[in-house]
């Protein structure tokens, strides 16, 4: 009898065994050294165990994944006072503003996020307050943040504490892990990163915060003020306040998508928290105004301002909290400020009509530390007064319109070009309520 049979598959057992094993063990190592070199990368500006100018310190993809690594950097700072909103708030406001000298010293944290609607916003407060001794929180509030004509970017959901009931998060863990240091996209950023260490490419701060001010500086350098004006004024009107032919914008999607909901939630949180929250509407430039009024948006802009104040001060009344709205959105000398047609012209306070300079941002922080430092900048909303304060505002728009019929006759040709592109929504007029 021969001592073996090569044809017996049992004969085969320890040699298939021992290639699976090392099969087994360099995937294991593939895998270790593959999140080794992402965690030491660091691609998104998450984790911050290395770092090193000429090796990692510019993050050239960390602002297109701002919704994976914005509640990882929450929990790496641990800051005591954050900045929420959009990019609006993310380009404005700045920790180091001279506006906090006066304040108590507090970690400070830009974690606002382009694009945020306020349903992500509570998500990130929310995580916010789970993670970190926050005790402090500003908010630049906008109507297009409250707009739920769609569901919006609903990504944050998977990597923060808790949902937006209030329920703990589960496996959030797990996916922030995954998406952060595992997944292939990543090690492609990481090797992107290591390649692309030049200053030019430098689009995030130390601690994580997107420098949208240096984006825009760059866009500018290719065109002037106006034309930007013109592109944002044309992309706003088209879309993003609302797809509805009559400039209706519509606040409420389903209960989960309730944008006025969300809102109060935020300052309940607060207010059983006892967070010192600061909230503020946003500058626009007049032209800005001018559009939402030609478009048909206005009327909804001033239903949204309304419903904020009645929703503070049903929060103050049964919490007795004393959170307040600070308006923003005024006729004044920065927000009336001439745009320049030459290229080699700046304007001051903004960038285009929406996103304002950090100088606008230190005036925003020092009206909202130091009321009294200020006055002719922001407007406390009142409810007892706010009919007389918005019919005031849309006097000063009138008076505009009828001073500077040059720049009245440059926004209606953006809106007349671009509200013709409005394509309409289903949804339009199916959810008129706004609580």
């Amino acid at each position: 009898m021969p001592d073996s049979d090569d044809s017996n598959p049992y004969c085969q057992m320890p040699a298939t065994t021992t290639y699976l094993k090392t099969l087994l063990v360099l995937t294991s190592l593939w895998v270790s050294a593959n999140i080794a070199f992402n965690l030491v990368v660091d691609p998104f500006n998450a984790y911050h165990w290395v770092y090193r100018e000429g090796f990692n310190a510019v993050k050239i993809s960390a602002n297109l994944y701002e919704r994976i690594a914005t509640p990882l950097i929450l929990e790496r700072v641990q800051p005591g006072r954050v900045f929420m909103g959009t990019s609006r708030s993310e380009i404005a406001l700045d920790g180091a503003s001279p506006a906090l000298a006066s304040q108590a010293p507090e970690t400070t944290l830009n974690v606002s996020m382009s694009g945020a609607s306020i349903y992500e916003t509570l998500l990130l407060f929310q995580h916010a307050v789970q993670v970190a001794p926050v005790r402090e929180a500003v908010i630049g509030l906008e109507i297009h943040a409250f707009a739920m004509h769609d569901e919006g970017r609903t990504e944050l959901d998977a990597y923060v504490a808790r949902d937006w009931q209030g329920r703990p998060g589960t496996g959030y863990r797990l996916r922030q892990f995954r998406d952060s240091l595992l997944a292939l996209d990543v090690t492609t950023n990481s090797l992107e990163t290591l390649e692309k260490q030049d200053d030019e490419y430098r689009l995030s701060a130390d601690d994580g915060r997107f420098l949208g001010a240096r984006t825009v500086e760059d866009a500018l350098a290719k065109t002037t003020h106006r034309d930007y004006f013109a592109r944002w004024i044309g992309e706003w009107v088209k879309g993003t306040w609302t797809p509805c032919p009559s400039g209706e914008v519509i606040f409420r999607r389903g209960e989960r998508f309730d944008s006025f909901a969300r809102f109060r939630d935020i300052l309940v949180l607060a207010a059983e928290r006892g967070i010192d929250l600061k909230l503020y509407i946003s500058p626009a430039h007049v032209l800005l105004m001018e559009a939402m009024r030609q478009s048909g948006v206005w009327p909804s802009s001033e239903k949204w301002k309304t419903s904020l104040v009645a929703i503070a001060d049903e929060v103050n009344e049964i919490y007795h909290s004393d959170f307040h709205i600070v308006d923003f959105e005024l006729v004044d000398s920065a927000t009336t400020e001439a745009v320049p047609v030459s290229p080699q012209d700046r304007m001051t306070w903004f960038f285009d009509p929406v996103h304002t300079t950090p100088a606008f941002g230190n005036v925003i922080l020092d009206r909202l530390y130091q009321p009294g430092n200020d006055s002719n900048r922001g407007v406390t909303l009142r409810r007892d007064r706010l009919p007389q304060q918005l019919e005031h505002l849309d006097q000063q728009l009138e008076r505009y319109k009828r001073d500077h019929p040059g720049e009245i006759a440059f926004v209606a040709e953006q809106v007349e070009r671009s509200i013709a592109l409005r394509e309409g929504s289903a949804f339009c007029g199916k959810a008129r309520g706004l609580h």
